[in-house]
Order: structure tokens, then sequence, then C-alpha cells
């Protein structure tokens, strides 16, 4: 089921938690999806995100900052991240929030990859 909060989109999907970012980050829109972020990660069980950035086209500093605080916060909990981006630039943004939080990161192209990537990390979760 979809659930759309502060402009964010997200979503349960096997064991991935799917995140989709309105086109423009403000702080304030942010902050409210953050939360609500953090209640839904901890009820879902989920140990991979997928977070789909094609449609992003900008952002400002303090919204990258509360994203990245966030998913650093449930950095025990997560097996991964992918980011599914198109952009060069977002591309190396979805790497270094990775790198930033320390969850091991993958940037895909599209949803079909992302969700064979999240499957992979999710099986080495049920392994380990």
């Amino acid at each position: 089921m979809l659930q759309e909060v502060a402009k964010w989109k997200f979503k349960s999907q096997a064991s991935a938690l799917w995140i989709i970012p309105p086109a423009h980050l403000n702080a304030a829109d942010s902050i409210v999806a953050a939360q609500h972020f953090g209640d839904l990660f901890a009820r879902s069980g989920a140990s991979v995100l997928i977070i789909d950035i094609r449609g992003l086209c900008a952002y400002d500093a303090e919204s990258r900052r509360v994203w990245q605080e966030e998913l650093r916060s449930h950095h025990d909990e997560l097996r991964g991240m992918v980011f599914i981006a198109r952009n060069p630039v977002f591309r190396m943004v979805g790497s270094a929030v990775g790198l930033y939080t320390g969850v091991p990161t993958t940037v895909a192209g599209d949803e079909l990859s992302a969700t064979n990537v999240a499957a992979r990390y999710a099986a080495h979760r049920a392994a380990s």
C-alpha cells in the first residue's frame, strides 16, 4: 500500500521499504517525512531500502542532512540501500549517502534492477 506524507511516498514490498521523494526537497517536508519513515521502518520489519530518486530535481542542504542522519540512525538494522537514479549527479549523491551512513549501497537505473539487488541484500541478512 502506498502512503504519502509531506509529498513523500512510502510503500512496503517484501523485505524492502520504498521511499519516493518529491521533485524538490525542502527541510520542512523532509523533517515530517523522515519522522514518518522512522516509525514506518520500525514497524515494517524491512531490512532494505529502495530509494527512487529518478524524479528528483533539486534539494536543499538541510533536507539532505535530515535524511542522512535519519538513515544513519538505522545503520544497524539495514542490510542495504538501493537508489534508483539515472542522472549522473544524483547517482553520485546516492553513493555518497551510502558512504556517509555506512550502509552497503548500490545505485541502479531501473526498478527491476533495484528489486533484484534488494533481494540479494535481504537474502544476505537471512543467511547471517
